[in-house]
């Protein structure tokens, strides 16, 4: 898990995109990342290679007035399947 703001009560240990990596070569199933998800981040997620991603904060609006509110979802889905996606 990686995260950029400060860990909630339930957080454990951070292990970043090593800790990432390690964890996908040591199952034998599909690894989703998970905590402090951009679509700047989604490529090395990718190298590291998770199977995919899940995010909350990056679908929600940052600043302002309204701090908590939904960002549209087809820009940011088409950057994150630009980043992460194989196909074309």
């Amino acid at each position: 898990r990686e995260r950029q703001g400060p860990p909630g009560p339930d957080a454990g240990r951070l292990l970043g995109l090593e800790g990432l990596g390690q964890i996908v070569r040591a199952v034998g199933a599909p690894v989703l990342a998970i905590g402090g998800m951009t679509v700047d981040r989604a490529a090395a997620v990718r190298a590291a290679g998770a199977a995919g991603l899940a995010a909350i904060g990056l679908f929600i609006g940052q600043g302002g007035e309204a701090p908590c509110r939904a960002v549209p979802l087809d820009p940011v889905v088409l950057a994150l399947r630009r980043k992460f996606d194989t196909l074309p």
